[in-house]
Formats: structure tokens, C-alpha cells, sequence
């Protein structure tokens, strides 16, 4: 009787002992899956956000300022990490300053054919 016993608490511990190393796997198996569906996303996301940082800092670039703004928009709609939102606060600051510049540029032009008249 005491052999039958031990022989059944062994086979106990050791079905036990497949159950809990089944469970752990399977939780091993489900984390790694979803961690995988995750990391597309994320990088789609960061690509994303790259691919707007780079269209913007272009538009800027050929003075294209309301269009650059538009793609700025888009970021900071987006979840950025804080070197994207450096990034986009600098390409925005670039914006501001060519904007102010070109509205300089036009209102001086306007002015000097008021007051001056067209030279040509």
C-alpha cells in the first residue's frame, strides 16, 4: 500500500509537473505572438512619422510653409517620442520664421509700389 502510494503522489508530481510546463509554454507562445503582431505596428508607426518629418523638413526646405504646417499637423496628431517632437517643434519654429519673412517680403513689396510707385 505505501509503495502504491508513492508511486501514485510520483505520478501525480510528474502530471503535474507536464501541466505546468504545458501552461507556460502556451503563455510563452501567446506573449511572443502578440508581441510580434505589435511590433509591425510600431515601426509602421515610426516609419509613419519619419516619412512625415521628412516630407515636412522638404516643403520647408522649397518654402512650401502652409503645406509643411498641414504635415506638421499630422504629427503632432500622431503619438510622437520626444526626439520626434523635438524634430517637429524645430521644423515648426523653421515654418514660423519663413512665413514671418515672406510676409515681410510681400508687405515691403506692396508697400514700396504704394509709396514709390513701379520701377521698371
Amino acid at each position: 500500500m505505501q509503495k502504491l502510494l508513492q508511486a501514485s503522489k510520483g505520478a501525480f508530481a510528474q502530471a503535474a509537473t507536464n501541466e505546468f510546463r504545458a501552461l507556460t509554454q502556451n503563455a510563452t507562445n501567446q506573449s511572443q505572438a502578440a508581441l510580434a503582431s505589435t511590433t509591425p505596428v510600431a515601426v509602421a508607426g515610426t516609419n509613419q512619422v519619419q516619412a512625415l518629418l521628412e516630407k515636412a523638413k522638404s516643403l520647408t526646405q522649397n518654402q512650401k510653409y502652409q503645406e509643411a504646417l498641414t504635415n506638421l499637423t499630422q504629427l503632432y496628431n500622431s503619438k510622437l517620442t520626444p526626439e520626434q517632437k523635438q524634430k517637429a517643434d524645430d521644423l515648426k519654429a523653421q515654418v514660423q520664421a519663413g512665413l514671418a519673412k515672406k510676409a515681410t517680403e510681400e508687405a515691403t513689396s506692396v508697400l514700396g509700389n504704394i509709396l514709390g510707385g513701379k520701377k521698371e
